[in-house]
């Protein structure tokens, strides 16, 4: 089975996104009988090694001008490619662009065609400045129109959360097929034999030091500088506490404003992206780990991956409340759910008086990209195929 996986997003990078595209992709490809051509924007090589064929288009999935280039790009790219070799199913994931592709490209109508939503995406470009304001409101509104109407096209829907499907609620005609796929981890990578790090020696830092760790995105919308303010006022109560900071992102200016403003010169540190084969390594090195998100739209039906990630370390997590975080807290035990200064400190407390930890019914492996992938291959060929 010939499977093309589309989406106007980039396979080299460090966000989330990358992460799904490429794993869920790899892991596709891995199964018996099935061939895998991803047509993504951006740079064309993720890493050596990969299993499937890429295609390299020009896009970007936050502007205007850069969805109708990926649309225009990838429609001939299908056509190319399905005269090379039919395709049998198309995985179109998010943003709009990938369906318009698939409509333009009137390729043959034996091809079954798959929207995989990770967010409500229409959104985040207006959240990250990318949508002019004063065209947000016909944006919006067209924008949906059209998604609605070639969701419509599709066989079969994938929703990173049931949150976000019941968002979508309006747009799904009732007898459309779903599945809900979310987050996945690469397990493989955090059973390997992990990198000697010492966050302590590598930051001077005193050997009492208690290191709270922040792994992903600064992005202005995950407003980090509130995770600061909380940090600030549990250093009152616990002076050992240090706060550390890797990733990079637009927030950036504002987080070491705020920090500079509460006087953390000393508590706060920041370290640029390591690669990803790292991250276990500098996860292993955090005495708690934390996960801070906004609660706000874009965010509410997310499943954040870093979630899974600190759980295969088995650390203490400490969670903003978002339903993502809540759910998920529900089922991993080990840690914390907070929204403001007192239960940040509690959440905290519980901690470290050792009053938490892992359950004994969690189960990381439903995670695995192996598992996601099976799921996907089980959707084809039993409701889609």
């Amino acid at each position: 089975m010939h499977i093309a996986v589309i989406q106007n997003f980039p396979l080299r990078s460090h966000k989330a996104l990358s992460t799904y595209l490429f794993n869920i992709s790899q892991s596709l490809s891995k199964l018996e009988d099935i061939e895998i051509t991803v047509i993504s924007c951006g740079e064309n090589s993720y890493q050596e090694g990969h299993d499937f064929s890429n295609i390299s288009v020009k896009g970007d999935p936050y502007s205007l001008l850069g969805n109708i280039r990926y649309t225009l790009k990838t429609s001939r790219a299908l056509r190319k490619l399905n005269k090379r070799k039919p395709i049998d199913v198309i995985h179109a994931l998010y943003p709009l662009s990938s369906l318009a592709a698939i409509k333009l490209s009137r390729i043959r109508k034996k091809t079954k065609v798959i929207y995989d939503i990770r967010s409500p995406w229409l959104y985040v470009g207006l959240s990250i400045g990318s949508i002019p304001k004063f065209i947000s409101s016909i944006y919006i509104k067209l924008a949906s129109k059209i998604e609605k109407f070639l969701m419509r096209k599709t066989n079969g829907l994938i929703f990173i959360t049931d949150e976000l499907r019941e968002f979508y609620s309006k747009n799904i005609p009732k007898n459309k097929k779903c599945l809900i796929i979310p987050s996945g981890i690469n397990i493989e990578l955090f059973k390997k034999e992990k990198l000697e790090i010492n966050i302590k020696e590598r930051l001077n830092l005193n050997k009492n030091s208690i290191v709270l760790g922040y792994i992903g995105s600064w992005e202005v919308s995950r407003n980090l500088e509130e995770l600061i303010k909380l940090f600030s006022e549990s250093l009152k109560i616990y002076s050992n506490l240090i706060l550390v900071f890797i990733g990079k992102g637009t927030g950036f200016d504002k987080m070491t404003k705020k920090a500079e403003e509460l006087n953390l010169n000393n508590s706060v540190f920041f370290v640029p992206p390591v690669n990803h084969e790292e991250i276990p390594s500098w996860i292993q090195s955090f005495d708690i780990c934390i996960s801070h998100i906004a609660d706000i739209l874009i965010f509410r039906q997310s499943f954040p991956l870093k979630l899974l990630e600190y759980a295969a370390m088995n650390k203490p997590i400490l969670a903003s409340k978002i339903n993502p975080h809540q759910f998920f807290m529900e089922e991993y035990k080990n840690g914390g759910v907070y929204s403001d200064t007192k239960s940040f400190i509690e959440s905290l407390d519980r901690v470290l008086q050792k009053k938490t930890k892992r359950s004994s019914t969690f189960n990381l492996e439903k995670y695995s990209w192996k598992n996601l992938s099976e799921k996907i291959q089980d959707f084809i060929l039993q409701e889609i195929y």
